[in-house]
């Protein structure tokens, strides 16, 4: 009995120590041997078992005790070498990057206000080789977290500067996707992680700012320095003071610019470049003009909320030749309404809020070659 304890459960020595505390792939001559120490280890895991399950009657139980470790010992064994030889090991670092923007595309929630733990830090946190994959995949870290300038204190800004820094470095020379939360404040100073953003607008790809008229045309550094700026969305908040007429023109330099989204109740002027949108949302205020989106040649989404002091000329026909789908709410007569003076003869998807009677004259007047209609 003594001697099956002490020399009944012999595993062999590790072939390749070295890389059971990394994730270094074996080669082929360590494959093999891995393969071959994992056969002997199953092998006694299997004569271990039938010992134990052989006249359980007779044996102690610290023999069984004694028994059951060793079969643990031998699973251990397996599982470590089997780790080594596992097909991820040898995974290349373009699957793994094709990986990781796979999980950028498609995250698993979208938040409107990006937070730090929100950043894929996961990847760049399991070994060595796949930290070295993710900070080498610059797209990865171009997402950055919202500037909150709500919340101003000393500790937080600080923070927020360290991990703005580390990941422009890491994002070296991609496109940014930028967001600022301010509803409602009116900065009497520029908010330091705003100025260091600023800096680098050239890089700006994406950009969402929700704040008052007086905060958004704060920040003039930025004008005429936009030149990848694809995506634009604007929420105007109430100002504490008086800004209702501020003309919000930074953005009117954007030669990149295809989408543009301004939410919100304002009536100042906001100043984009309207005729190269492919997509543009928004209110009808009394200081939007939409003759402006007619000259357009590439308009093709367009989502418009039409108000009481809606401005345009309803005594003059318009015409959005290349629009292929309008989203439109309105609370207007038909006598008054914007669709009473439009025509859009490329229409394809057309989605309707309104009083039914516009919709009758609306598929009356029109000729079009209207695929889907929500009403």
């Amino acid at each position: 009995m003594l001697r099956d304890i002490l020399f009944c459960a012999k595993l062999p020595d590790p072939p390749t120590p070295h890389l059971l505390c990394s994730n270094i792939p074996p080669s082929e001559s360590e494959a093999t041997l891995i393969y071959a120490v994992i056969a002997e280890a199953k092998a006694e895991e299997q004569r271990l078992s039938k010992l134990l399950l052989d006249r359980p009657g007779s044996r102690s139980a610290s023999w069984k005790m004694v028994t059951r470790y060793k079969i643990g010992q031998a699973a251990k064994f397996i599982h470590a070498h089997e780790a080594i030889i596992s097909p991820i090991r040898r995974i290349t670092p373009e699957i793994l990057q094709e990986i990781f923007s796979f999980i950028l595309e498609h995250p698993i929630r979208v938040p409107y206000r990006r937070v730090t733990r929100d950043l894929p830090w996961t990847p760049s946190q399991v070994c060595q080789s796949w930290r070295a994959t993710a900070l080498s995949l610059p797209s990865l870290w171009n997402h950055l977290p919202t500037v909150d300038a709500t919340r101003l204190t000393k500790t937080k800004t600080k923070l927020q500067l360290e991990v703005l820094n580390e990941l422009l470095r890491r994002s070296a020379n991609t496109l940014l996707s930028v967001h600022i939360f301010a509803p409602g404040v009116d900065l009497r100073s520029p908010h330091p992680a705003v100025g260091l953003l600023v800096q680098h607008s050239e890089r700006w790809g994406t950009f969402i700012i929700h704040s008052t008229p007086s905060t958004i045309a704060d920040i003039q550094g930025i004008r005429g320095r936009l030149p990848s700026l694809r995506a634009l969305e604007l929420t105007i908040s109430r100002s504490q003071n008086d800004y209702s007429h501020t003309r919000l023109d930074i953005f009117e330099v954007a030669p990149q610019l295809r989408l543009a989204h301004v939410n919100g109740r304002y009536f100042g002027d906001v100043v984009l470049p309207l005729q190269r949108l492919v997509h543009y949302k928004g209110e009808m205020g009394p200081m939007f003009r939409i003759t402006q989106l007619c000259d357009s040649r590439v308009l093709k989404i367009l989502t418009l909320s039409e108000s009481i002091d809606s401005n345009f000329d309803s005594g003059k026909m318009i015409t959005l030749p290349h629009l292929v789908r309008l989203t439109f709410t309105t609370y207007r007569s038909a006598e008054t309404s914007f669709l009473r003076c439009v025509s859009f003869p490329a229409i394809e998807d057309l989605h309707i809020i309104s009083r039914q009677e516009i919709l009758y004259q609306l598929l009356h007047q029109q000729f079009c070659a209207l695929g889907f209609l929500v009403d």
